[in-house]
């Protein structure tokens, strides 16, 4: 193409870009005119926002888009220009606040809030009092018979264990009185006991160093083997075979008592202490010291050793006062194992008899006193008995696992909304806007029609020669 023919198509253009120029000239005043668009149509039924607000907290109005040599490339010409909503890179400039045209009434001053009024913000009208609901009576929770709702303490072993009541040594089988009451609920175990210290209630005849029976069951022994002194094997011995008349034993006569070893078989080391308040009423050549209660029950103490009993005939105690040291002394000489025989009589009424003093079963309150000396509670049920409880009762079946019992699911019942009290509206607190970080101004967009047109022709030209 020769140069003329390119100059020529040169001002063809020219002067199609001035035409073009004056039309967005107008344009661009006419969408910078209050209440109207690039399209001619009025935006007064928008509502405007105070431009002084802006600053990020308002979304930002539309602004034109640039004509732009690819439109006129393309054979395009917009008749409707372009409107471009999207923010800036770097946010929007900061927007000079204009005056406000339009009349604006004076604020009245503010009316003192009315009790009642609707619409005061810092007296609320009262709501009327609801109709107290009547709260559901708690019931008990519905538990199988024989299982205790009241949850366990976790199980801290002791470190002994007991035969039932009435259960003796084979050697006396069936000549045991099975009987769980509680004689004595509040008497103190007559052995002063330190931590990690056990006594051993069991048999002197059968056990090992005994004698047996009319010269016959001897087990052999000393009687201070080792098998003489598990704490795990505490076993009644009151009714086991003598000749004493005894008429709460099976047999009619027995054993009026309990024998008690000492943690160890050491003589005359072990204190023997009073099991209730009382006052000293005997005391004889055969070492033995009886203790009455208040309530006339008597308490005789045999075998101590005769130089370590403290006590004398007339003598008031407390409970817990030392009486004396176990010992292996009757008759005043040493005659019997080292033990402690402890029996405890009563006057009390069998069957259709007159009321008469006998000796009582004790081994069920020896046993719960032990567990009272141990930090255990006495194991004393409503009734008077002692509990059978797994694992310190030997014998006793571990108790079943409990099983998880489903629950059926129930339609949740509606309940009335609790009223509440309305809480007193408070003014927010206007906090300032954060002002955001400086970022580099976009380009300016106030460029005059001649700079524009200037820019535009230099950019053909440049296009047209390259």
């Amino acid at each position: 193409m020769s140069i003329h023919a390119r100059n020529g198509i040169a001002v063809v253009f020219l002067t199609l870009l001035f035409f073009l120029t004056i039309a967005n000239l107008a344009l661009t005043q006419a969408a910078a005119a209050p209440g109207v668009t690039a399209t001619g149509i009025s935006s007064a039924s928008v509502p405007r926002p105070d431009q002084g607000h802006f600053d990020g907290l308002i979304s930002p109005p539309c602004a034109p888009a640039q004509l732009s040599w690819r439109n006129l490339s393309k054979g395009s010409l917009p008749l409707v220009k372009h409107v471009r909503c999207e923010v800036p890179p770097g946010g929007l400039p900061r927007i000079t606040p204009l005056p406000v045209t339009d009349p604006q009434p004076t604020p009245d001053p503010d009316p003192q809030p009315q009790p009642g009024e609707p619409g005061t913000p810092t007296d609320p009208a009262p709501n009327p009092e609801p109709t107290p609901v009547p709260e559901p009576t708690p019931t008990d929770p519905v538990t199988d018979p024989g299982t205790d709702p009241t949850p366990q303490p976790p199980f801290v072993d002791p470190g002994f264990r007991y035969y039932p009541p009435g259960d003796l040594i084979p050697q006396d089988a069936g000549r045991g009185r099975k009987d769980r009451k509680v004689w004595l609920p509040d008497m103190i175990f007559p052995l002063k006991l330190g931590e990690n210290e056990h006594p051993h209630m069991n048999s002197q005849i059968w056990g090992y160093g005994g004698g047996g029976w009319g010269g016959k069951g001897a087990a052999g022994g000393r009687e201070c083997d080792p098998r003489n002194y598990d704490p795990m094997q505490q076993r009644d011995n009151y009714c086991e075979v003598r000749g004493w008349k005894m008429p709460l034993c099976p047999a009619g006569k027995g054993h009026q008592g309990q024998d008690i070893r000492a943690p160890s078989c050491k003589d005359n080391k072990w204190e023997v202490v009073a099991v209730v308040d009382g006052k000293i009423d005997m005391r004889t050549r055969n070492t033995t010291v009886r203790l009455v209660g208040k309530d006339g029950t008597k308490y005789r103490y045999l075998h101590m050793h005769p130089r370590s009993i403290r006590v004398s005939v007339g003598q008031r105690v407390k409970q817990g006062d030392v009486l004396g040291r176990i010992s292996r002394f009757m008759g005043g000489k040493r005659a019997t194992s080292t033990h402690l025989h402890f029996d405890v009589t009563q006057k009390i009424k069998i069957g259709n008899r007159a009321p008469r003093t006998v000796y009582v079963p004790l081994y069920t309150s020896l046993i719960a006193a032990y567990r009272h000396a141990k930090g255990l509670d006495r194991g004393i049920d409503s009734d008077g008995n002692l509990i059978a409880q797994y694992p310190l009762e030997i014998g006793v079946p571990a108790p079943p696992e409990p099983e998880p019992t489903p629950t059926e699911p129930t339609d949740p019942t509606p309940s009335d909304p609790t009223p509440t009290q309305p809480t007193e509206p408070t003014d927010p607190t206007p906090s300032e806007p954060t002002p955001a970080e400086p970022t580099e101004p976009p380009p300016s967009s106030d460029r005059t029609w001649w700079q524009w047109g200037k820019d535009t022709i230099k950019s053909w030209t440049d296009w047209w020669y390259s």
